[in-house]
């Protein structure tokens, strides 16, 4: 009977590792022996931890039978901003990396366009923004810096940290207000404060020596940078979520097989599903997270005072959208840009 036990167990593994085998050989069939050197975004962001570094470390491996391997770091392992990234893609310095569209908004202003702040409230309106603008971004990528657009996702809703107390729109007036690009802070220019541009890890040193009033970022996204150890009040001024994007040396898309970019794509289609998915998840637990109550599975417990913003001065703040980011976008992004917009995005747009 033991015998026989132990025929079952290796009769079960021998299938197992058959059937691993098999899979592995239809997946890379006609996969060429491809490794990528990959910049990954900031190290300390979800979307980097649980999306990204798992993604080219493990499923990029598992899916292509071994054919596609990836080394990886993060834009703050390099110290280097968004900006930077994309010069090294273009470059070809690098085969893939990870920013932000804020980052380069004034550079090339027509991929910013789902991008720009009080656009869309949720994270479901904003996919359908850049579903529906995709193409012009992958356009205008391979234009500007010869890349090749593979993904694009978002992050939590993009709040306020601010030290002291923050209730109203009119409590923002004066106060120096970390900004990373030129449409966030003309938005807060319209508010009366002063924007400063900060890099991703200066900021929480900036907060804590008071030189910054608040700062911008996803929710969670600062919550696990440990922004709440240096300030009191989240504000959930209603920036909308804001997006991340991955891109390729367009020579190096050029150089695969066909085969393997069709796998690329389709790997790529999942993992933005999968981010997507976890700035919905990020959302429901941001506040909580800061106001040191569960669910706070993604985060860490702060104690901060959790704000919401008062619906009384909704018609404000758009105003200030309407009348000050909007043209000051269009103004940089041009006659032809500013009308692909009109027609693709502006009707996506809740005009309630």
């Amino acid at each position: 009977m033991k015998g026989k036990i132990m025929n079952k167990k290796l009769l079960a593994t021998v299938a197992t590792v058959a059937t691993f085998a098999m899979n592995a050989a239809v997946s890379a069939q006609g996969l060429e022996k491809t490794e990528l050197n990959v910049i990954a975004g900031v190290s300390t962001m979800n979307q980097t931890k649980l999306g990204e570094l798992p993604f080219y470390e493990t499923t990029l491996v598992e899916d292509s039978g071994g054919m596609v391997t990836a080394s990886v770091t993060s834009l703050d392992q390099l110290n280097i901003g968004g900006t930077e990234v994309m010069r090294l893609i273009e470059a070809g310095a690098t085969d893939i990396g990870t920013s932000a569209f804020a980052y380069f908004g004034n550079e090339v202003p027509a991929a910013s366009g789902v991008d720009l702040p009080g656009l869309f409230a949720t994270v479901d309106e904003l996919r359908a923004g850049v579903d529906a603008y995709r193409s012009i971004i992958d356009e205008t990528l391979q234009k500007d810096y010869n890349a090749k657009l593979l993904g694009v996702w978002s992050i939590s809703n993009i709040m306020l940290f601010c030290r002291g107390d923050v209730t109203s729109l009119s409590d923002l007036k004066g106060k120096n207000i970390r900004s990373y690009g030129s449409m966030l802070s003309a938005l807060f220019e319209g508010l009366g404060a002063n924007p400063i541009t900060l890099a991703y890890a200066e900021v929480a040193p900036a907060l804590e020596r008071g030189t910054l009033d608040c700062a911008t970022t996803g929710a969670l996204s600062g919550n696990v940078s440990k922004w709440g150890e240096v300030s009191d009040t989240l504000y959930q001024l209603p920036i909308g979520p804001s997006n991340w994007f991955t891109a390729m040396n367009l020579d190096k898309w050029n150089s695969l097989s066909p085969e393997m970019q069709v796998f690329i794509d389709k790997e790529f289609a999942k993992l933005e599903d999968q981010q997507w998915e976890l700035a919905k998840r990020e959302n429901t637990e941001a506040l909580s997270c800061a106001a040191g109550q569960e669910p706070c599975s993604l985060g860490v417990l702060d104690d901060m005072s959790v704000v919401a913003f008062d619906e009384a001065d909704l018609p404000a703040f758009r105003e200030i959208v309407e009348t000050r980011v909007l043209p000051a976008w269009f103004q940089l992004c041009g006659t032809e840009c500013e009308a692909s917009w009109q027609e693709v995005v502006a009707p996506l747009l809740k005009k309630d």
